[in-house]
């Protein structure tokens, strides 16, 4: 069994100056990010011999983790006199949830003549990821005339793999 978690906060201040044909602009950006996740893990192995000539592997593994990661900001660009030419705050929240399931069954019947054999193997795997994305951003504009921009968005996506293969082989001696 494997138990993790971790939690992150950063702060992140910048300044970048980008120098135009007309004219210098200053941007000042403050960003504040968190980040949080809580994993599990399970992985087992049994052997299980059923007689001097069959033997089963059997491989069970369950993983799971939950995400949540947020940021907020915000920036402001001005010109070389100082004025305000616009101001941008963002507000994204992720959240996601994973759980992925795997069973490897192996086995092996060894025959009557040496060398020969039967083996197969069947693999199932169930995984099944949710996660969620919100965004929110508003920028004004003040010295172009542009329309302000603000922008509420969400993402949802489900992803599910449920599957199996099977193996078979046989094993004659030369």
């Amino acid at each position: 069994y494997y138990f993790s978690n971790a939690t992150t906060t950063n702060r992140i201040r910048g300044n970048r100056t980008n120098l135009l044909p007309t004219g210098n602009t200053t941007t000042l950006d403050n960003r504040t990010t968190k980040s949080s996740s809580d994993g599990h893990a399970i992985n087992m192995d049994f052997e299980i011999k059923v007689d001097s000539t069959l033997t089963f592997n059997i491989n069970p593994s369950f993983n799971t983790n939950k995400s949540i990661n947020s940021t907020l900001g915000a920036d402001e660009t001005f010109s070389e006199n100082g004025a305000v030419l616009n101001k941008n705050t963002t507000d994204n929240l992720w959240n996601s949830d994973e759980k992925d399931f795997k069973n490897n069954i192996y086995f092996y019947k060894r025959l009557k003549r040496k060398g020969r054999g039967i083996s197969g193997t069947l693999t199932i795997r169930n995984f099944e990821n949710n996660s969620d994305l919100n965004t929110l951003t508003s920028t004004r504009f003040f010295q172009t005339g542009n329309v302000d921009d603000d922008r509420n968005q969400f993402r949802n996506e489900n992803e599910k793999i449920n599957g199996f293969n099977v193996k078979l082989g046989y094993t004659e001696p030369l």
